[in-house]
């Protein structure tokens, strides 16, 4: 018997969701970039030797379609929660916002991976000259917080 789950990535505006998840499906990064404000791309995985069916939606990072997102994850069986290591902002705001507003409208019964996006660009000298990029140590210690099931 397959299975459907249906899995949520949501994050702030630009931190690479969108690049995640078409990376994932077709092994490769989008060649250009496009604003998402909703996308469901299908596709499968195996856990274990169960076969289940996935759609995997991309959400909108953009505030001002919070209700479309919010109405989209309630739905998911699993949030991929994404920041930026070269956006401290968009780490602080799962903080300040995501994890309150995914904790208000899920509770704690979807889990949550908290993803690290640019993770190439995080040992780059030249960015490191410039800002502050968020270490490995930080982002598993946002996620034991929380109590995230994978970082």
């Amino acid at each position: 018997m397959r299975r459907r789950i249906q899995c949520s990535i949501v994050g702030e505006t630009m931190v690479g969701k969108t690049t995640l998840l078409k990376s994932y499906v077709t092994c490769k990064p989008p060649e250009i970039y496009s604003p998402t404000i909703y996308d469901n791309i299908k596709g499968s995985v195996v856990l274990g030797k169960k076969k289940y069916k996935v759609n995997l939606v991309d959400t909108a990072g953009q505030h001002e379609y919070s209700n479309l997102c919010t109405a989209t994850y309630k739905k998911s069986r699993v949030i991929i929660l994404c920041y930026s290591v070269i956006d401290r902002q968009s780490f602080d705001r799962i903080k300040t916002f995501w994890i309150p507003e995914l904790r208000k409208n899920l509770g704690k019964r979807v889990p949550i991976v908290l993803t690290a996006t640019h993770t190439d660009l995080r040992n780059d000298k030249y960015i490191k000259r410039c800002i502050e990029v968020v270490s490995s140590s930080e982002g598993k210690q946002l996620a034991d917080s929380f109590g995230a099931k994978d970082h």
